[in-house]
């Protein structure tokens, strides 16, 4: 199962499953691969591919390797790793295959404190005729609280996908981020059950790619 769940690795994406990435290709490889069609990603199969899902530290706990199976379990269908090239340590070649981007991902924190910040925000990139992803958003961060259920509300009708901040690890004063207690897929934050059960979270709108079907 893990094997299937898409990875959104820093600013880039690849599929757990063979490592197949989405990135500026070749027609040859655009027929295998994901695509950007305006506001939509889609996958090789021509349907439109929603991530939801959330990220995960690994450039700090690269030893949680069941993070993949408990997040692909719970209803992701995307995970955007954490990785790193000096700041934070440093990530291997092991661990970064391919990263190639081909969407615009935002961070969506304490100044979207408002359904209508979120709204204006999002509305503008559709607008646009850009794709989005909201790379990370969280209930609360140090400059204040995030209006989650707007943004989780919002992309479900915008068709956006969305990636939550963050599945386990957190320190520093934000461990309240944390949607499972110390990697323990069964002792869910209040946090947590927002985003795997509540209304349009991942149980009830994550759907897996098409090609993996």
């Amino acid at each position: 199962m893990a094997r299937r769940t898409l990875a959104a690795v820093a600013a880039g994406m690849l599929a757990a499953a063979g490592l197949v990435v989405a990135g500026p290709a070749s027609p040859a490889a655009a027929a295998t691969g994901f695509r950007v069609s305006g506001t939509r990603l889609l996958d090789a199969r021509g349907n439109q591919f929603i991530m939801r899902g959330a990220n995960h530290g690994h450039a700090w706990y690269t030893s949680q390797t069941q993070v993949w199976a408990d997040m692909k379990n719970s209803g992701a269908n995307t995970i955007r790793v954490v990785l790193t090239g000096g700041r934070y340590g440093y990530s291997s070649a092991a661990d970064v295959s391919a990263v190639i981007s081909r969407c615009k991902a935002v961070h969506m924190h304490g100044v979207y404190d408002t359904a209508q910040e979120v709204y204006t925000y999002i509305d503008s990139y559709v607008n646009a005729g850009l794709l989005l992803v909201v790379g990370e958003f969280g209930h609360w961060h140090s400059d204040g609280p995030v209006d989650e259920d707007a943004i989780v509300n919002h992309a479900n009708y915008r068709g956006i996908g969305w990636l939550a901040w963050s599945w386990s690890g957190n320190g520093g004063g934000v461990e309240y981020l944390d949607m499972v207690y110390g990697f323990n897929v069964n002792n869910r934050s209040w946090w947590g059950d927002r985003i795997i059960w509540g209304t349009n979270g991942w149980k009830q709108t994550s759907r897996q790619a098409t090609v993996y079907n």
